[in-house]
């Protein structure tokens, strides 16, 4: 009797090669909860659950139009507290519980304010308050800017030296994302900005095919740093604190030198925000070459 098992097994490999899926990463990207026991608990449990949902909802159609699907991770980055304390951060222990996906999360400068809480639970949740992982050919590298715990953020040598030997292991062409507090940009206030380390940083992942995400400012925005990496801020995710409800959902397809879209969606409406600052459809993660000019941001 003819057995059809070879015939099978080889479609099946065929469809799993042609399949576009498995070259995608999709996550998503919120920041600055500000938990506080006092107040809005309820509603940031609200948003957790938009999240766990955002899987069943389709792309914008300026973005395809088809079903998210699976979210592989969440990136939160940073103010995960709004003053640091180990009550605080058992309010958002909880949220994160609530999440039906891995979270990762980065240090901002609220978490600092009291005490260790919240860098001890990082370091016993990842290692460390710096740290990497890969995901469908994705490389994630999450970083400190307040490892010296001061509000002036700095990434200093040794987190810098972290990172160089982190992405000597990492091939040029792999897709990398970089997710911290503060954006890295040589601009306004230092505190609203990672100043003193930047150029360093930029000499790192020059030549890589890299996108940046950051908090700290409470709005979805884009920035182009030497003119070839692309930085996403995220809004805020907290009750109480005005401007931008919004959190970022990317997909990368690391197929075809990589690209990304990047679909804001806005809890308090329950809508996708196509006309917002960061939305991107199946943009290339910028080109090869970086300019030689300094790393520079627009002051907002």
């Amino acid at each position: 009797m003819t057995s059809f098992r070879p015939a099978l097994h080889a479609l099946a490999l065929f469809l799993a090669l042609c399949s576009p899926s498995r070259a995608d990463v999709t996550f998503i990207h919120w920041s600055d909860i500000h938990c506080n026991e006092d107040s809005g608990a309820a509603v940031k449990q609200g948003i957790v659950d938009d999240l766990n949902a955002l899987g069943d909802k389709a792309w914008p159609k300026q973005a395809g139009g088809e079903k998210v699907g699976a979210i592989d991770f969440v990136i939160a980055t940073g103010d995960l507290t709004d003053r640091g304390t180990a009550p605080q951060w058992e309010q958002y222990l909880a949220l994160r519980s609530r999440l039906r996906f891995p979270s990762y999360e980065a240090m901002g400068n609220h978490d600092i304010r009291g005490g260790r809480a919240v860098e001890d639970a990082l370091v016993k949740l990842h290692g460390a308050t710096h740290y990497s992982f890969d995901k469908g050919g994705v490389h994630v590298v999450v970083l400190n800017p307040y490892v010296h715990r001061t509000r002036l953020p700095d990434f200093r040598k040794p987190q810098l030296d972290w990172l160089e030997n982190d992405l000597a292991k990492v091939r040029k062409d792999v897709p990398l994302v970089l997710a911290m507090h503060s954006p890295p940009l040589r601009n306004g206030s230092h505190f609203l900005t990672i100043g003193d380390s930047v150029d360093r940083f930029v000499s790192l992942i020059r030549g890589r095919k890299a996108i940046i995400l950051h908090g700290h400012r409470h709005r979805c925005e884009k920035h182009r740093l030497d003119n070839t990496w692309l930085v996403l801020g995220a809004g805020k995710s907290a009750q109480g604190i005005k401007r931008d409800s919004t959190c970022n959902v990317l997909r990368i397809r690391t197929a075809g030198g990589g690209r990304v879209t990047c679909a804001p969606y806005d809890w308090v409406d329950r809508k996708w925000s196509t006309k917002g600052e960061t939305f991107l459809s199946d943009a290339p993660i910028l080109p090869d070459e970086p300019s030689p000019r300094a790393a520079k941001g627009p002051d907002r």
